[in-house]
């Protein structure tokens, strides 16, 4: 996958653009368990294929948007206010990890120093791509 489309479905979220449906659904499940725990944020890492330990962390922010009303809840649901909370997703940014070997004893290790407390998980990049290409295309799109 090209690196500008990587970026673009990432930041928006689009995960079945970038992953497959194990996953996605994955993805889906630690975004659902930090709503649960009330978690600020969570990791989800995109192993890149390269000679050392080369993941690109996209950090997710976790929105509580609090008690949702009858209006706001699926048919069907009973219209109870306070049983229902409303979360929302937002990436809050790329970050660049890089190994000193090809091997990952821990998850832990490979993340960013301040986000080491976050929940997270790691994928597989969608194909080849050029890490410095994909740290290029990742500062051009954020930056505009």
């Amino acid at each position: 996958m090209r690196p500008k489309r990587f970026v673009e479905a990432v930041r928006g979220l689009e995960w079945a653009e970038v992953l497959d449906d194990q996953d996605v659904r994955r993805v889906h499940l630690l975004c659902a368990t930090a709503a649960e725990n009330s978690a600020d944020r969570v990791l989800v890492g995109f192993r890149v294929r390269g000679p050392v330990v080369l993941i690109v962390w996209a950090v997710i922010e976790v929105i509580r948007l609090g008690p949702l009303e009858g209006k706001d809840l699926p048919p069907g649901l009973p219209p109870d206010a306070e049983s229902y909370e409303g979360w929302d997703f937002r990436l809050g940014g790329l970050t660049f990890a890089e190994g000193q070997t090809a091997e990952l004893a821990d998850l832990d290790e490979a993340k960013p120093p301040q986000l080491k407390d976050s929940p997270a998980i790691q994928v597989s990049y969608p194909g080849r791509v050029s890490w410095k290409k994909l740290q290029r295309v990742t500062e051009q799109l954020f930056d505009s």
